[in-house]
């Protein structure tokens, strides 16, 4: 079972959190996941928080991005998610990119060799199989609909990673996250 911070989630957590939650408990005892971490130096605004940020020994870091609409459309540069009319043209998959890229920034300052470490964005549908009108060259970030629900998740998130991230130890950096209490 993955190391959980905090172990449990609290209540109120949205629905695709928790089925998260539950699917990464179930990650290999190696694995450390970092559960609604605030992100007090975010790149594009004064603060910010990651779902779910993932270290994967000898893998890279996941910042998970978890969308539990029932709907989500892309089409003419905006996102629609669930039943809200209006676009969304920042989107779930440049929150996550500006996640990671907001950690990895912090952590650089602190472990520089930590720049050949894989920090990768992603974006969980957990409740539908969101509608891309056209390629919108993010769909490598992206899992989705009833796959996430029912396939061994650490596994999917295990193959997909080996193959493009670099080598390196993250015990450092799992001190580092989380001793403040407070993030990056």
């Amino acid at each position: 079972m993955a190391h959980l911070i905090p172990p449990h989630y609290p209540t109120g957590t949205s629905p695709g959190e928790v089925l998260m939650f539950q699917a990464l408990a179930s990650a290999p005892a190696s694995w450390v996941v970092l559960h609604s971490l605030h992100i007090p130096e975010h790149v594009r605004q004064i603060e910010g928080e990651a779902d779910f940020v993932v270290l994967i020994p000898s893998l890279g870091v996941l910042c998970i991005e978890v969308k539990a609409h029932l709907s989500a459309d892309f089409r003419a540069g905006a996102w629609y998610l669930g039943s809200n009319p209006a676009p969304d043209y920042r989107g779930p998959f440049r929150q996550a990119e500006e996640a990671a890229r907001s950690i990895r920034n912090k952590v650089a300052e602190t472990y520089p060799d930590a720049s050949r470490l894989l920090f990768w964005p992603v974006v969980v549908f957990t409740h539908c199989v969101p509608s891309i009108g056209a390629t919108t060259g993010d769909e490598k970030l992206m899992l989705s609909g009833r796959g996430v629900r029912h396939t061994s998740l650490p596994v999917a998130i295990s193959t997909a990673a080996r193959k493009l991230a670099p080598s390196y130890s993250l015990q450092k950096m799992h001190v580092f996250l989380n001793s403040s209490g407070e993030g990056p």
